[in-house]
């Protein structure tokens, strides 16, 4: 979805250093990106999505944006331990 699109293009917004859009995308993520309900029981299930795809888009351009960031954007590590958890 939109979001997984967001968190894969945030390592290009840090190198090109468009921090208007880097805050667009953060409050947008910050506002839109859950993990609850992805599958039933409100967990997300290996079924319903793919741990491969999951792994290396979203909790690998979290953490990649987390260390872009210079490790100030608690944002996207909580993001990333949150997704990690599901994914467990």
């Amino acid at each position: 979805g939109l979001s997984w699109t967001m968190i894969d293009s945030l390592s290009t917004l840090y190198i090109m250093n468009l921090t208007e859009d880097i805050q667009d995308a953060r409050e947008f993520l910050r506002e839109n990106l859950r993990f609850d309900g992805m599958g039933q029981g409100g967990e997300m299930k290996q079924d319903d999505v793919s741990v491969f795809e999951s792994t290396i888009r979203v909790l690998g351009g979290l953490l990649s944006a987390y260390a872009l960031s210079g490790e100030t954007e608690q944002l996207y590590l909580d993001k990333a331990i949150e997704v990690a958890d599901q994914l467990s």
